[in-house]
């Protein structure tokens, strides 16, 4: 769903529902509905983030992932993400058997071991493994288990980050636009 700044902040003045903000809680000579967009955008991402996927509508504010793959070895490759990634939906390879729809944490047991020699420990065809990694180029989700090069990105999806985008416009899907108005409000 996208909505104004402007909406946005009308939204959150309706839930707070207590007047206005004391001054101590807000910058030097800053009005509320200023202070409640400075913090909107990081508010929105910390709720779509916190938010489980199954709480979102399916088709709700989704963006393709990248189809090319840089492979790398062991079948394993990469995808260079966009710039306004900010949550995998669903990713799954064409040889796997079940799609993905959380990236591992890189600094996890389970992301270490997909560098190990000792294949049994990898993730496979059934299980498969992703990760978001940073590189000097920017975002990746580096994934591991394709049984061949030959295997391609059957499913690719993304959730973006909410913004505000240049135009003063958020994304925030709807099932979690009131979590983000509560965040500001608690973030004040």
């Amino acid at each position: 769903m996208r909505i104004s700044v402007e909406g946005f902040t009308e939204l959150v003045l309706t839930l707070m529902n207590e007047g206005p903000l004391p001054a101590a809680m807000r910058g030097e000579g800053e009005t509320l509905a200023g202070a409640i967009a400075r913090v909107a955008g990081e508010c929105a991402t910390q709720a779509l983030l916190e938010t489980p996927l199954d709480r979102l509508s399916p088709t709700e504010d989704l963006s393709a992932l990248p189809t090319e793959v840089t492979w790398l070895k062991d079948g394993a490759g990469r995808i260079m993400l966009p710039a306004d990634f900010c949550r995998l939906a669903a990713f799954r390879m064409s040889d796997w058997s079940r799609t993905l729809t959380t990236a591992t944490d890189t600094e996890s047991p389970l992301w270490q071991r997909q560098s190990s020699p000792v294949k049994m420990l990898r993730g496979t065809t059934r299980q498969p493994v992703c990760g978001v990694v940073t590189l000097p180029a920017g975002m990746a989700l580096e994934f591991h288990s394709c049984r061949s090069e030959s295997a391609s990105v059957e499913t690719g999806l993304y959730l973006p980050h909410p913004g505000p985008d240049a135009e003063g416009m958020m994304r925030i899907p709807e099932g979690v636009l009131t979590a983000a108005a509560r965040k500001v409000r608690l973030n004040l």
